[in-house]
């Protein structure tokens, strides 16, 4: 049983598991041989073997994202299937809003979901991320979240399947830094892996709603960028509460050691769609508090260990 229990805690190493508090992920022994960066150029090979087949459905796209980490897609729907989105969205959107008036918690850090009627709420210090639930046969799912083009793009840049369940309708409120701190306003990535988040804006956003900044080229590999994980994840062992979660903190006084530029807003008119890959060092811009940014979201975590699309 003492064996079963040992190889079963010790192919964890093959799953998406990132925290430095399980004994074989934080292993002193295995971080300082190398596991973290092993684990990172292995699903570095498996994640481009996944996509490869169907860069030619997108390979202008399939370059870009490769090259830069995300992508800004405009005039993603047809005029008429962008409105009708719309109608839905508002909709919905009032409807919860109705249902569910917005509460600040004070909760600090990354919170919990909090079921509401028809989503949840989730805290970032002060900001209020909402989650609203998309009609299973309405315009929304139909024309976007099930259309060919977002399942050809999870193809061709995620190497995935594209589910309806991945998405909701998503309203970020704009919290205030001084009164509770928002963690994702500091600049990190998401995991060892790619993965991979989109936004679909029905509405222009520019500097004042506080969009997502990325790090140009911050998720590909390079020896300066082993080298800082290596550095990572032997605090992550070291240090109680430093990265733990394996989603590591970076400052912008840093990026300049790895070769790296500064971050980049990323701006967009109405009725585009943007994609990111969250192992690029990322944050959440500032806005004003109750500033809220509208958008059709998702979030895909393929398994990191796969060759093949699933």
């Amino acid at each position: 049983m003492e064996i079963g229990a040992g190889l079963r805690s010790f192919f964890i190493v093959f799953t998406n598991e990132k925290n430095f508090a399980h004994r074989v992920i934080g292993s002193r022994r295995l971080n300082r041989m190398g596991l973290h960066l092993l684990r990172i150029v292995l699903s570095d090979a498996l994640y481009l073997l996944r996509t490869l087949p169907f860069a030619c459905l997108h390979p202008v796209l399939w370059f870009r994202f490769r090259r830069d980490g995300f992508v800004v897609i405009e005039d993603f729907l047809p005029a008429a299937d962008a409105e009708a989105v719309r109608r839905e969205y508002d909709a919905s959107s009032r409807g919860y809003w109705t249902a569910n008036p917005l509460q600040r918690l004070g909760e600090r850090g990354f919170g919990p979901k909090h079921p509401r009627r028809g989503g949840f709420d989730r805290y970032d210090g002060d900001s209020a991320n909402r989650f609203i639930d998309i009609a299973p046969h309405g315009v929304i799912r139909n024309a976007f979240c099930a259309s060919w083009r977002m399942t050809s793009l999870c193809l061709a840049l995620f190497g995935t399947l594209n589910r309806s369940r991945k998405h909701s309708i998503y309203e970020l409120v704009h919290g205030d830094e001084a009164l509770n701190p928002d963690v994702q306003r500091e600049l990190h990535k998401d995991t060892f892996h790619h993965t991979f988040k989109t936004w679909y804006y029905l509405d222009d956003v520019t500097a004042a709603h506080g969009p997502t900044q990325v790090v140009p080229g911050s998720h590909r590999t390079s020896v300066r960028r082993l080298r800082w994980e290596y550095a990572r994840s032997l605090a992550a062992v070291e240090e109680a509460g430093h990265g733990s979660g394996g989603s590591f903190r970076i400052d912008d006084a840093e990026l300049p050691s790895l070769g790296l530029p500064p971050p980049r807003e990323v701006h967009c008119r109405g009725n585009s769609l943007v994609v990111v890959n969250t192992k690029a060092f990322h944050r959440r811009g500032v806005a004003p508090r109750d500033t809220v940014r509208r958008s059709l979201y998702a979030n895909f975590r393929p398994w990191a260990f796969s060759p093949v699309v699933h």
